[in-house]
């Protein structure tokens, strides 16, 4: 709009000086003596006054246009506040408020745009009208063919009005491209300027809801705190525990400390780990030792017998048991020597000779023995 307006100021201004240029020119008696450069120089101004005559025409066309669209535009923005007003009067206060003030203010400012253009159009339109009917297009043509025809070169006026009409005709056809241009890129920065604003309403009417959802989300919250923090002032002695008036505080309290115990048993079975890493690398390898004879003798009677063990009584089997285990237990001489190895020793020897007191009292009443 503003670059519009300064296109029709420059218009009226182009055309205000050639009018003065004009009023200065010779008068017609004198251009019979106009030859060269003058002769060339006035019609160069007769020219610019012709074309800038012209254009001022079409530019009023343009301002008369624009100013009926105005109107237009403007009786549209005053129904539509009208009618916001008449809206706001039924429904009262609500929790639109804010919106509709925001579109009031919005139609005003419109509103307010629209009257300071018509009158600014209005000026332009009433001082081109004015200078406009002082130059009459017709009466300006046939004045200059007569001028042209009265020069005293007539032949090399013509020549140069037909160069400055080429000249004219080729300025006119780089504006028209030029124009052309413009008004592709125009049209694409309107639609980018369509898709923006579609895109900041969006942007706007998410916000909106998200701060809607934040608020509700607040005041459910608030509300619970308020709930916990009436039921924590008003609960049951610590005996009641049974009831719990607040489950969920208890849960997660609980939940929590699980997580806690949860996180320092893999903290301790960590540590137990690395010491006994630690530990195995310390530790020297075990030494070999050398069996006594009775149980190298032992083991080998184990080894063939495998077959007749099955055959066995509890009370031999719970000794080859024992014998077994005593064996297992040689193998480590870490635990030879120990009060264990001590008692479990004397025990094997009491036993053994329990068992041959019993075998000697069987021969001597002719009780056979069974040998494995």
């Amino acid at each position: 709009m503003q670059r519009k307006m300064d296109e029709t100021i420059l218009v009226n201004k182009r055309l205000k000086a050639t009018l003065d240029r004009r009023q200065r020119n010779p008068s017609a008696a004198d251009r019979s003596v106009l030859r060269g450069a003058d002769a060339a120089k006035w019609i160069k101004h007769e020219l610019e006054l012709i074309c800038n005559t012209v254009e001022a025409s079409v530019t009023l066309k343009l301002l008369r246009t624009q100013r009926a669209q105005q109107s237009k535009k403007l009786n549209q923005l005053q129904a539509q506040l009208t009618e916001l007003a008449g809206v706001e009067d039924e429904d009262g206060a609500d929790g639109s408020i804010d919106d509709r003030v925001q579109q009031r203010r919005e139609l005003e400012e419109e509103i307010r745009q629209c009257e300071t253009d018509l009158e600014y159009r209005n000026a332009q339109i009433a001082d081109l009208q004015q200078k406009i009917h002082t130059v009459d297009t017709e009466t300006q043509l046939a004045a200059f063919g007569e001028g042209l025809a009265s020069l005293p070169e007539a032949r090399e006026s013509f020549q140069r009005l037909l160069e400055q009409l080429v000249h004219t005709h080729t300025r006119l056809f780089e504006t028209r491209f030029k124009l052309v241009e413009l008004q592709a890129t125009g049209e694409c920065q309107e639609e980018a300027l369509g898709q923006a604003r579609a895109q900041l309403q969006l942007t706007e009417k998410q916000y909106r809801e998200q701060v809607v959802q934040l608020e509700r989300t607040y005041e459910d919250k608030l509300a619970l705190l308020l709930m916990q923090r009436t039921a924590a002032n008003s609960s049951v002695p610590a005996e009641n525990a049974d009831h719990p008036t607040q489950p969920d505080t208890v849960h997660e309290e609980a939940i929590r400390r699980i997580d806690e115990l949860r996180d320092e048993l893999e903290s301790y079975k960590r540590t137990v780990q690395l010491l006994q890493e630690k530990l195995d690398e310390h530790v020297p390898p075990r030494r070999k030792c050398q069996l006594p004879r009775r149980l190298q003798d032992h083991h080998m009677e184990l080894a063939t017998d495998e077959d007749d063990a099955m055959e066995l009584s509890d009370e031999e089997q719970d000794e080859d048991d024992l014998s077994k285990e005593l064996l297992e237990k040689e193998l480590d001489p870490d635990f030879r020597g120990t009060p264990l190895h001590k008692r479990k020793k004397v025990r094997v020897t009491r036993r053994s000779y329990r068992r041959s007191r019993v075998f000697a009292i069987n021969s001597s009443f002719g009780v056979p023995r069974f040998d494995r």
